[in-house]
C-alpha cells in the first residue's frame, strides 16, 4: 500500500508526516551532491530525466533550486525533499536573502518562493528581481503559500505555478518537474 507523504502544518511550523528523514541542507549554499554514503539517497530512476537534467562530460547535471521561505522548518523539509529528488537545492531566508544568493552562485533553474516573509515578501522579492537583476528575472517561479489569497496573488506575481500549504511532496515533484521540462532550457542558465 502506497503513503503519500504530507506536509502539515503544525503550530508556527510545519514537520514532515511518516518521518521523512531530514537531510540537512546548508542556507544559502549549495546542497551536497546526490550519491551513496553522503546521506543523500539517489534519485528515483528517470525522476531528473524529465525535467531536464543532463549529461555534460560524463556526468548528471543537477538542475539547481532556489528555495525561499522564511519558515526554516518548511525550507528544510522542501529542499531536503527536493535534494532527495537528485535536485541541487539553495535555500535562502527571504527575499533579501534570496537576491544576495542570486548575486553570488550560479543561476537557478526554479525559484520555490514563499509569499509572506519578514524584511522582504515574495511580491517584493519579484517585483526588485526584475529591478536589480533583469537577466534572471524569467526564471519560473512557483510559488508556495498557505495564505487564502494565495493562488490570485501568484498569479499577478507572473508565477509558473502554485503550491497550496500544506504541500503535498507528490504535487511539489510534479510541478517541479513540469516546469522545468517546459522550460528545457540547459541547467544553470
Amino acid at each position: 500500500m502506497a503513503f503519500e507523504l504530507h506536509l502539515y502544518a503544525i503550530s508556527a511550523g510545519f514537520e514532515l508526516a511518516n518521518c521523512l528523514r531530514m537531510t540537512h541542507v546548508p542556507r544559502a549554499s549549495a546542497a551536497p551532491s546526490g550519491g551513496r554514503g553522503n546521506g543523500v539517497t539517489e534519485p528515483r530512476q528517470g525522476s531528473l530525466r524529465e525535467s531536464g537534467t543532463q549529461l555534460a562530460a560524463g556526468h548528471l547535471v543537477r538542475p539547481r533550486i532556489l528555495v525561499v521561505d522564511d519558515d526554516e522548518d518548511v525550507s528544510e523539509a522542501v529542499s531536503s525533499a527536493l535534494v532527495d529528488e537528485g535536485y541541487d537545492v539553495v535555500v535562502a531566508q527571504d527575499g533579501v536573502e534570496a537576491l544576495s544568493v542570486l548575486g553570488r552562485v550560479p543561476p537557478p533553474r526554479l525559484i520555490v518562493l514563499d509569499l509572506t516573509m519578514p524584511r522582504m515578501n515574495g511580491s517584493e522579492f519579484r517585483r526588485r528581481l526584475g529591478a536589480e537583476l533583469p537577466q534572471l528575472a524569467a526564471i519560473p517561479v512557483v510559488v508556495m503559500s498557505a495564505d487564502v489569497e494565495g493562488r490570485v496573488k501568484a498569479r499577478t506575481l507572473g508565477a509558473a505555478a502554485f503550491l497550496r500549504k500544506p504541500i503535498r511532496l507528490a504535487e511539489l515533484f510534479r510541478t517541479v518537474s513540469e516546469q522545468l521540462a517546459a522550460r528545457n532550457v540547459e541547467p544553470g542558465a
